[in-house]
């Protein structure tokens, strides 16, 4: 194993304070009361794009569930990297690593909280009149129905696959399982989207943008905590009267 290759930066202020700030302006907006019967009622899925039209034809709570335990795993997953030696080498390592998944997370969740309080897009299940007004109504409990864009499920799980295996490949460099850790993160983050999507909760859209949003914070934080590659080299000036030679390293 290489060297821990990540430090804390002055920019982390920053980063927590985006998630932060994100965070406290969404729940800051009045939400949007959620629809009656009438309004419910009144919905026609040909108002829907063609390319997220499929979307309002899906329903089904059992993968709703399914697509909370996926995530789950996911958000769970770069904890093992703080139990495994080479991070747990000093308590600094796991300090920094923990740090960084902290704005991962606050950056994902704050960021998709606010998009879906100014975007008010409402959920494909509400288009869907094979869903029991009952059931509508239900789940509307819990949401107000107009929190459809972008899917958060989708955006953490790419955003944890994403730093789990970028961390791993930072730290043990790029090896079989460092393949293994990509293909298999991506691949259950990728099931936790289309979950969202065949559960009847998010249109393609949705879970497409939630994934590259995802993706990119959990790429770009850690790359922001590399330590910086400095060159041993010597260099020399000539002034009046002396001669000097620096080295730096």
């Amino acid at each position: 194993m290489a060297k821990f290759p990540y430090k804390l930066k002055k920019s982390d202020f920053f980063i927590l304070g985006m998630g932060v700030s994100a965070k406290l302006v969404a729940d800051s907006r009045e939400s949007a009361t959620p629809m009656s019967y009438d309004e419910i009622s009144s919905l026609q899925r040909t108002d829907i794009s063609s390319l997220n039209r499929g979307a309002t034809y899906n329903w089904n709570q059992g993968l709703h569930k399914g697509s909370d335990f996926t995530r789950g795993l996911l958000l769970f997953a770069p904890s093992l990297m703080v139990v495994n030696s080479g991070v747990q080498t000093q308590f600094g390592h796991s300090f920094i690593y923990g740090a960084m998944y902290l704005e991962v997370a606050m950056l994902t969740f704050g960021l998709t909280d606010l998009s879906k309080t100014m975007a008010q897009r409402i959920r494909p299940y509400l288009y869907n009149p094979d869903v029991s007004m009952e059931d509508k109504q239900n789940q509307m409990k819990y949401n107000n129905g107009f929190d459809s864009f972008w899917s958060g499920h989708t955006a953490m799980a790419f955003a944890s696959a994403v730093f789990l295996s970028k961390t791993y490949s930072d730290i043990y460099g790029k090896n079989t399982f460092s393949k293994v850790i990509w293909g298999s993160s991506l691949a259950l983050a990728s099931t936790t989207g289309y979950l969202r999507y065949k559960s009847g909760n998010h249109y393609p859209t949705d879970i497409l943008v939630g994934a590259l949003v995802g993706s990119a914070i959990g790429f770009i934080v850690p790359s922001m905590h590399k330590k910086e590659k400095r060159n041993d080299y010597l260099s020399y000036s000539v002034g009046a009267g002396n001669f000097m030679v620096r080295y730096t390293f």
